[in-house]
């Protein structure tokens, strides 16, 4: 199922926002409630976000280290 590119854009813009809350150490029951989804979504993205973050430490690792990749993190989920 092909999503629209509203519904792309509310969720990029959604897996940002539970990045930014999620590097906090904040619960994924609590992201959950702030975002006003349910934990099951919030688990979903967390993986999704996990395994973007890995690709880009495979892909490079000095800057993964560095944190230099982790400003533009919210740039590359919107595909900007």
């Amino acid at each position: 199922m092909r999503q629209s590119a509203l519904a792309h854009a509310a969720q990029a813009e959604r897996r940002c926002e539970v990045a930014s809350l999620y590097i906090t150490r904040l619960s994924k029951a609590k992201i959950a409630k702030k975002l006003e989804v349910s934990e099951q979504t919030i688990g979903r993205d967390v993986t999704w976000l996990l395994d973007k973050w890995n690709k880009e430490l495979i892909k490079d690792p000095v800057a993964a280290r560095s944190g230099s990749h982790t400003p533009g993190m919210c740039t590359v989920l919107m595909g900007i």
